[in-house]
């Protein structure tokens, strides 16, 4: 199958896009039957996987490339869509999806919201502390200097009710300012250069490659979105899916999570694939491709990690009351 790349405008357009109906961008694994359920619901053939246009994304397409998903018995196909893990949520729920990566944010919410989902291994991770992977940014001649300048002024995010405006009430506080008196709008990622410069809003906030495309176009880093934690390697997305999957068809699901581990680690191993692989979903400038931040992979998913971003969700009133953790995570049997 021939796989399409989203150019540096499509990516825009992609990001401008509130939901797609339909594949983007696919990139499909074949493999045996695996006899992953006793339903078509369960069909380890028919694996769809949404994702967004990020690099976080990277080993799902390097499973699927070096065979990883096939030895498991999968047969994957991923989905590029755009709008975060909100977005995605509803079609894992009613199963036009398998299974999709979202930030943890989102998924907290979810719950919160009595929405079945559960998460089933890592996705990506913050590098450590400075690491551009998520940035905070300003117009180049902006008078604001650091976040704590951004109380009373309006911060666009992909999605409200995320991590991400989580991050961005945390980077304010940070620097000590007061993380209510920031404005949150939600904005497709293409929409928000445009935005930055008419001065519709005061900050953007993103994630590789928009940070780099957006450094690269004039825009200015005033923060790191995510130096929460005293090394800098905070968890940011999860592949997840909904409860009923994972228990009916928990065969499929522990395949899944054991392929997707697999791919994780050796992206984490092998850097320079994870900038290559963006080619075949991605057609970046090769600038940009070379410049932009990797995160942090492996297949490890530490409960403490997941931990703290509940804790700072409980802080900044993302959610109302603790999300337990046996709860969100599920685990093969």
């Amino acid at each position: 199958m021939m796989k399409r790349k989203l150019s540096a405008a499509l990516i825009v357009g992609l990001a401008s896009t509130t939901m797609l109906a339909g594949c983007s961008a696919t990139a499909t694994a074949t493999g045996p039957s695996a006899g992953g359920g006793s339903s078509a619901k369960c069909d380890a053939e028919n694996v769809t996987v949404g994702v967004g246009p990020y690099v976080d994304v990277a080993p799902l397409y390097l499973g699927i490339e070096n065979g990883i998903f096939e030895r498991h018995g999968l047969a994957v196909e991923a989905e590029i869509i755009s709008g975060g893990g909100a977005a995605l949520l509803p079609s894992v729920i009613n199963g036009a999806l398998t299974f999709a990566y979202g930030n943890v944010g989102s998924l907290l919410v979810a719950r919160e919201k009595t929405l079945d989902v559960v998460v089933v291994t890592h996705g990506s991770s913050s590098p450590g502390t400075g690491s551009e992977q998520g940035g905070l940014s300003v117009a180049e001649g902006s008078d604001i200097r650091d976040a704590s300048d951004l109380e009373g002024k309006v911060v666009a995010v992909n999605s409200v009710e995320s991590l991400t405006e989580v991050m961005v009430r945390d980077a304010v506080a940070r620097d000590g300012g007061d993380p209510d008196a920031v404005k949150v709008v939600e904005m497709k990622l293409g929409d928000m250069p445009a935005a930055l410069s008419a001065g519709e809003v005061d900050a953007i906030a993103t994630f590789e490659p928009f940070t780099t495309i957006g450094r690269q176009s004039g825009a200015r880093l005033i923060s790191h979105l995510f130096d929460v934690t005293d090394d800098g390697e905070t968890l940011i997305g999860a592949y997840f899916t909904s409860g009923a999957y994972a228990e009916e068809c928990a065969d499929v699901a522990a395949k899944f999570a054991a392929a997707m581990g697999e791919s994780l680690d050796y992206a984490e191993e092998n850097p320079g694939e994870v900038r290559t692989i963006t080619d075949t979903y991605l057609e970046l400038d090769p600038a940009v491709r070379d410049e932009m931040a990797i995160p942090k992979f492996g297949s490890e998913l530490a409960e403490d990690d997941v931990q703290d971003i509940i804790d700072m969700s409980l802080e900044y009133g993302l959610i109302k009351d603790e999300v337990p953790i046996d709860e969100l995570l599920w685990k093969a049997e």
